[in-house]
């Protein structure tokens, strides 16, 4: 179990003291996967560091398995910390191979194992990430996600008791990165290894922990399971930050919120009483778009300025009076008529235990809409080459009518003949003939020019 209390750490810079760390506490039971989420500069990169030993905090203790690493005067280094980390950059030797690579944490131990103990654990740790087969290959040689898993290894490699990771996931593009995240997760629950993970994706750190730490300005302003944290977030930064929401503010009335020109219909705390303000979080896979009114709660008119469309689902932009609200219809279908039908996606509960919906009329004729035209085109053939109207073809310049190749035509056929037989109008002039050409140089130069010649003709056969 990993213990952290009141820990703080402070940098000291020209401007004086910089507060990277305040009062952090938090518990991670043994097999569990927590996560400190957060935006850049929120002390969570500091607080794995300190929790490596690669930074000396100021208070706090740091307890693992009884065991303090910081605090209570004693500061235990990073080499005789049972850890493995996983930097965000690797950190892999480039003139190692993937074999040296992943004994490095073994040979430099203190109690060093045999030759054949090394080569065991080296190729148990590559087979746990898939790289069984690569022992030779130089590091600088693979791929993004080799390279990932190669420091996954190297970490894993002496068995530590705690697994730190520091972004591992931000330098790969976006398919490589969700093949990564489902392979570390069951990676983690496989080996059932105590994994503190540093992120600022939020999709990550939902997808990955058990727990969830949401960090601000060096401070845990929340703390919980994932569907905690999305359901019934405790601030404004932690609603916006984790996930996409829109916030409407409101008054709190008998049974809702009146806001959006109506009265939204939720569930209210006891601590809050009509008249007093409130503000509603809208997420927005949880709004549905209609093309008219249904009759049911939670229903207003709107209108629809963006509906974008992104594969799996839509992204639009509704216009509720002076409110912007983007819902997203996830799994949405649309038909083609005379306008516009209806897109639709699941209703869900939103965070306050209500439903959100909102009522879009579609001004769109048939003629605007890509899958109507694609649909008109559908059930109109392509025309053939034979119903396709040719060019005319050229006739002759006479005026008589006749085409050109045609022998009908009696001054195009003399012309013809006029020009087989070498005929030729009196207005072509003949080519003069070539003269020949005059030399301007004097009886002197040609003499020297020939014995030059001459020369170098005998100075060849000499050679």
């Amino acid at each position: 179990m990993l213990e952290v209390e009141r820990l703080r750490k402070t940098y000291t810079t020209d401007r004086g003291g910089v507060h990277a760390v305040e009062d952090v506490s938090f518990t991670v039971e043994d097999g569990r996967f927590y996560t400190l989420l957060g935006p850049s500069g929120c002390g969570k990169t500091t607080t794995l560091r300190c929790l490596a030993g690669l930074e000396r905090p100021e208070g706090g203790v740091i307890r693992l398995d009884g065991r303090v690493l910081s605090g209570e005067r004693r500061f235990v280094p990073t080499y005789s910390r049972d850890i493995g980390m996983v930097f965000q950059s690797y950190a892999i030797w480039p003139h190692m191979s993937v074999f040296q690579n992943v004994a490095f944490p073994l040979e430099v131990s203190q109690d060093r194992p045999s030759k054949e103990e090394i080569a065991r654990l080296v190729k148990e740790a590559l087979a746990l990430v898939g790289l069984e087969g690569l022992e030779r290959r130089p590091a600088p040689q693979l791929s993004g996600g080799q390279q990932q898993r190669l420091a996954l290894a190297r970490a894993l490699v002496r068995k530590p008791r705690l697994l730190l990771l520091d972004e591992p996931l931000s330098n790969l593009d976006a398919k490589l990165r969700q093949r990564m995240r489902i392979e570390l997760r069951e990676l983690q629950r496989r080996l059932g290894i105590t994994t503190v993970y540093v992120t600022h994706d939020q999709a990550e750190a939902l997808f990955l922990s058990h727990r969830v730490a949401v960090m601000q300005s060096g401070r845990i302003v929340q703390e919980g399971r994932p569907r905690e944290l999305y359901a019934s977030p405790a601030s404004p930064f932690v609603a916006d930050f984790v996930g996409d929401a829109t916030f409407v503010p409101g008054e709190v009335v008998d049974g809702g919120v009146r806001a959006l020109g109506g009265v939204v219909r939720c569930a209210l705390s006891e601590a809050l009483v009509p008249g007093a303000k409130a503000l509603l979080v809208l997420r927005p896979e949880r709004l549905l778009v209609h093309a008219g009114a249904t009759g049911g709660p939670n229903e207003f008119a709107g209108t629809l300025r963006v509906a974008a469309f992104l594969g799996d689902h839509l992204d639009c932009v509704v216009e509720i009076g002076d409110t912007v609200i983007p819902p997203r219809s996830c799994g949405a279908t649309r038909r083609c008529g005379s306008s516009c039908r209806p897109i639709t996606a699941s209703p869900s509960p939103t965070t306050d235990g209500g439903h959100a919906r909102s009522r879009v009329l579609l001004n769109r004729t048939r003629s605007s809409c890509l899958l109507g035209v694609a649909e008109r085109l559908r059930g109109r053939p392509w025309p053939s080459k034979r119903s396709r109207k040719s060019p005319p073809r050229p006739t002759c310049a006479t005026g008589c009518g006749a085409s050109r190749r045609s022998a009908s035509c009696r001054p195009c056929a003399a012309r013809r003949q006029k020009r087989t037989s070498g005929w030729r109008p009196s207005s072509w002039a003949a080519p003069a003939p070539r003269r020949p050409r005059s030399s301007t140089r004097s009886p002197a130069t040609r003499r020297a020019s020939a014995s030059c010649r001459t020369g170098s003709a005998r100075s060849r056969a000499s050679r």
